[in-house]
This record gives structure tokens, C-alpha cells and sequence, in this order.
């Protein structure tokens, strides 16, 4: 939570190191983190069973205030706030509490972990080779025909193929299905079905 330190900068309130400066807070927090961790071997990712916010746990700190569980973990184990950069998990596991298995880093390290682990989401595959595709080359290339005729409908040429008529709808505009594997160009696609 942003405030002002008076001279006109903005800081960011850093909430673990206050609590890791009180020692009832401390206490109270700590017992509460450890209630919802079900900690296993030394080695085992100890998975956070409370509530979540996203994919991360989330520990209430009062009022409106809440923190990251993996990011309590970190502080208690270490004595000393992260803050301001991330903590990440080497095991990639986002509910994982095991002070082993976080570390420090900042966004483009998170990031580089990601990428050197490959867990990035690839970019999309075009065409037939994006598992998500309902059509293949050659009914897409059947629709461009028919687009082509200007004698029908997208829903009809859609419920001839069992797609919408919005996926039609796009191959007309040459907003899918624009890999140079398909021919001619999309300009010739633009004809109204109504403009005869």
C-alpha cells in the first residue's frame, strides 16, 4: 500500500518487516502460516491449503492487508523481508512453503527460471499444427471457395463444418488461418455475401 514519506516521495509499505519487528504479530502470523502448511520431508514441497489468491497462497495480515504464504515462509526462515524483490520456487510449484525451495530474485530472474526450465507458454502453433485447430488446410481452403461463391451465409457455411460462424467470420477477414500455407490472399476473401 502506497504512502507518502512527507517529502513527496512514494514508498511501498513493507508489511513483513514490521511483523518480523513485532514479536506478537510475529507469533500470531507464524502460528497461522503454520496451521495451513502441511509440511512433509525436508525435500517435499510443503503445499499451503488455505485460502488463495491466483494460484499463490494468501494469509490474511489484518483488515486489508494479505501476503503470499510462500513469502511468509521466506521471511520466518530468513528473519528478514524480501521485499522488495520476488520469491521464486525452485520447484515451480506456486503453493509450495518450503523454505528450501524459494529464493530470491527479481522479475527478469523469475522470468530467465522460467525460460531455462521451459515453462513458458510457446507461442501459438498456426494451422493444423495448433492442437486447439477444428479445421484442417483443406476445409479451410473449402471455405475460402464458398466465401469465394458469395452465395451463402456464414452460419451456413459454418454448420456445414461444425464451427461457428464467427470462425467463418474470421477466415473471411483473414483474421485465422493466415499462414503462408494458404493461397490466394485474403483480399480476395472481402466479398459481401449480400452484395449481389
Amino acid at each position: 500500500m502506497p504512502y507518502s514519506s512527507g517529502d513527496g516521495a512514494v514508498a511501498v509499505f513493507d508489511y513483513l518487516s514490521q511483523i518480523l519487528r513485532s514479536t506478537k504479530w510475529a507469533a500470531e502470523i507464524r502460528e497461522r502460516l503454520s496451521a495451513k502448511v502441511d509440511e512433509r520431508g525436508p525435500d517435499d514441497c510443503w503445499e499451503w491449503t488455505g485460502r488463495r489468491r491466483g494460484h499463490y497462497g494468501a494469509v490474511s495480515l489484518g483488515g486489508h492487508a494479505e501476503e503470499a504464504a510462500h513469502r511468509l515462509a521466506f521471511a520466518f526462515a530468513s528473519g528478514h523481508s524480501p521485499w522488495p524483490l520476488r520469491v521464486c520456487h525452485t520447484c515451480d510449484n506456486p503453493v509450495c512453503c518450503n523454505p528450501r525451495h524459494l529464493f530470491l530474485g527479481t522479475a527478469a530472474d523469475n522470468a530467465a527460471d522460467m525460460m531455462a526450465k521451459g515453462r513458458h507458454r510457446p507461442s501459438p502453433q498456426p494451422g493444423e499444427k495448433n492442437p486447439r485447430a477444428r479445421l484442417t488446410l483443406n476445409q479451410v481452403e473449402a471455405i475460402r471457395r464458398r466465401i469465394r461463391a458469395g452465395h451463402e451465409t456464414n452460419k451456413q457455411i459454418a454448420s456445414d463444418f461444425g464451427v461457428s460462424h464467427a470462425a467463418v467470420s474470421l477466415i473471411r477477414r483473414g483474421k485465422s488461418w493466415g499462414g503462408s500455407e494458404l493461397q490466394p490472399a485474403y483480399e480476395s476473401l472481402r466479398v459481401s455475401p449480400y452484395s449481389r
